[in-house]
């Protein structure tokens, strides 16, 4: 979903280009995961503004659409967002896990290894000129106050907790997350070992 504050900067094509993807990408997410025989619920739309498009087992995720940069082994992670706020890649792991979309599959990759990734490998100071010049580095897009950089797959494979959901149909009605069931979630939880 985009933000209010994002729909003001971009040109109504690329924001009807933006939603009918995103719309698509979390329709394949969504039938992949049923397929899969996974507990998988649609959260509620206030929450994609927060990064968590759904509730698969339990745990947290925000998926991804297909873009260009995938086609080159590459993956655009976002420190801070066009609001000047922390993006979906932060220390908080809030969503728990990204999926980004490939095409024939997603790879579901653990958000904390993201970042952690992201602070060892890439130098944001180091701002690159274009987008395509931004892998190890940052580049803000003009107008916009987000920090992006790339890192290659290669990288997510071999530093970061991750699997692969094949993309397949099922064609059933997205099962919708409750309010309370988001909450649940996102309230710290007990990491003292006395699980």
């Amino acid at each position: 979903m985009i933000s209010k504050k994002a729909k003001k900067m971009s040109g109504a094509a690329h924001i009807a280009h933006s939603e009918a993807k995103g719309t698509e990408g979390e329709r394949k997410f969504y039938d992949s995961c049923m397929a899969k025989k996974l507990n998988v619920k649609k959260t509620p739309k206030k929450d994609d503004i927060n990064h968590i498009d759904f509730i698969v087992d339990g745990e947290t995720y925000d998926v991804k659409g297909l873009k260009a940069s995938h086609n080159h082994g590459l993956i655009v992670l976002e420190k801070i967002n066009v609001q000047g706020k922390q993006g979906w890649c932060n220390p908080d792991g809030i969503p728990e896990w990204v999926a980004f979309d490939f095409g024939i599959f997603f790879l579901c990759v653990k958000n904390l290894d993201l970042y952690n990734l992201m602070e060892e490998c890439c130098d944001l100071e180091d701002l690159a000129p274009n987008a395509m010049k931004c892998y190890h580095r940052g580049w803000t897009r003009k107008g916009r106050k987000d920090l992006i950089t790339m890192v290659g797959l290669n990288e997510v494979f071999v530093s970061c907790e991750h699997w692969i959901l094949p993309i397949q149909k099922y064609h059933q009605k997205m099962e919708q997350a409750s309010r309370e069931e988001v909450d649940e979630l996102l309230t710290p939880r007990n990491w003292s070992g006395d699980q």
